[in-house]
């Protein structure tokens, strides 16, 4: 065993602190670092000592933002220890794989495939991590299938076992009352796997080698642009865009991300689109359903912001499919928003540069040219991992780069830029609202033409 110095302490005492400073979220790396007063370049000697600590004094699973004291370490710190054998929260790497089994599990099911052994092995490994954890504590785990989908249905609060999460996190559950995945299920799977991401992405990767193949970014941009802005249409539609000049070769895959709207969306000679994103709505139990429950709140229970409708027949109508509507045209609405109202300022915009490398690419009269990725996460935390510096090869070249976050967002989640903030710290780019974004860029603007 490793035997502690003052150093071990110091460290330990950073991890502790600095946990507590964020409502339970891990510190990352760089945070410790900096909170023990060292440059960022001596990350290196840090991580060292930490895996000498591991795993008596300290521990950390497979996720992000995993590391915590373990009890021994905290009885070096003489931090009192909860005597209840719940009272020790376990890692959350148990969260990330029980919601991505869930995500696989579920994609299963909408295809009309039962529930069956064998089990992802996500799932499999998350629910044998809980069982674990569980006998540890002297409480009963989950015994069957259906006994841990009613625990995926409660809040983490609620769990028989305790996560050091924040409490906005804890009063959350991995699956919704119409048993779909959550915002907070999905993007703890997205720290791992998504399956409907994945689906999404096997579709959107073929789309993107094809135009890398080619050598035709404009007709990639041309595509995506399309799908964000008609997620319902015509079969007249479907086929005219797919032999359309501006796509090219890649009007041959429209075929594969779309689907028919099914007969049970239609009402009379119509269906109903969303306001937000245009996607179908369905009438369920007496309320009106999108893909997600995001539209709900973003257009005020779908009165806020008017309902559309498209007319058409059963089998002539088609829509997006699911995958394709939430990791594609939900976030690409708030890109391409953005870039119509810097347009709007006269700014030159290039949409998904490098075949989407990031988002946009924002040109100057000086020549500097700025990098834009849009995140529409709900919770920080597990977002801040996620940020990573953006792709800066050849054209792809700029000289100041942001992510940026819809305000909505920021507005529902208190201290939502400063988890952020903090854990972007020493990095190259900024993190900041789409508002704070657009008006960073016309004071720039304004300071050009003085």
């Amino acid at each position: 065993m490793h035997k502690i110095t003052d150093y071990d302490k110091r460290i330990l005492h950073e991890i502790v602190s600095l946990t507590e400073a964020h409502n339970g979220r891990p510190p990352s790396l760089a945070e410790i670092t900096l909170a023990l007063g060292y440059p960022n370049s001596s990350r290196g000697n840090i991580q060292k000592q930490l895996v000498k600590l591991r795993p008596t004094y300290v521990d950390w699973g497979e996720g992000s933002r995993t590391l915590h004291v373990t009890q021994p370490g905290r009885a070096v710190l003489e931090i009192p220890i909860s005597k209840d054998n719940d009272g020790f929260p376990i890692p959350d790497t148990v969260l990330t794989l029980i919601a991505s089994g869930l995500t696989s599990l579920l994609a299963d099911v909408s295809k009309g495939q039962p529930f069956h052994a064998p089990f992802p092995d996500a799932w499999q490994r998350g629910i044998n991590m809980l069982a674990a954890e569980c006998f540890l504590r002297n409480v009963d785990p989950p015994g069957h299938l259906h006994a841990a989908f009613e625990l995926c249905r409660m809040p983490l609060k609620e769990w028989p076992v305790r996560f050091s999460l924040p409490s906005l996190l804890l009063d959350e559950a991995l699956l919704d009352e119409n048993n779909q995945p959550t915002s907070l299920c999905r993007e703890y799977a997205l720290t791992r796997c998504d399956a409907e991401q994945e689906a999404c992405q096997k579709i959107m990767v073929a789309v993107l080698g094809d135009a890398r193949h080619s050598r035709i970014p404009d007709a990639y941009v041309s595509f995506r642009q399309f799908l964000i802005e008609h997620p319902v249409v015509t079969e007249e539609e479907l086929l005219e865009k797919s032999f359309d000049p501006q796509v090219g070769t890649l009007g041959s895959h429209f075929i594969d991300l779309y689907e028919r709207v099914p007969n049970s969306f239609f009402e009379a000679d119509k269906v109903l689109l969303c306001g937000f994103c245009g996607w179908t709505l369905q009438r369920t139990r007496g309320r009106l359903c999108c893909g997600d429950d995001r539209c709900r709140v973003l257009t005020g229970d779908f009165i806020q912001i008017s309902i559309k409708t498209k007319k058409g027949s059963p089998g002539k109508l088609f829509r997006v499919r699911p995958a394709i509507r939430r990791y594609v045209v939900a976030p690409g609405i708030y890109e391409i928003g953005l870039k119509n109202r810097l347009e709007e300022m006269g700014i030159i915009v290039q949409l998904w540069p490098g075949f989407d490398a990031y988002d946009l690419q924002i040109f100057f009269s000086d020549d500097s040219v700025w990098a834009v990725d849009v995140k529409d996460w709900k919770f920080p935390h597990l977002l801040a991992s996620h940020l990573t510096p953006l792709d800066d090869r050849g054209n792809l070249q700029w000289q100041r780069s942001f992510y940026a976050i819809p305000d909505q967002r920021i507005q529902e989640y208190h201290g939502y830029l400063d988890i952020l903030q903090n854990a972007a710290a020493g990095n190259n780019f900024s993190v900041l609202s789409i508002n704070d974004l657009i008006e960073e860029i016309h004071k720039y603007k304004e300071r050009l033409h003085q």
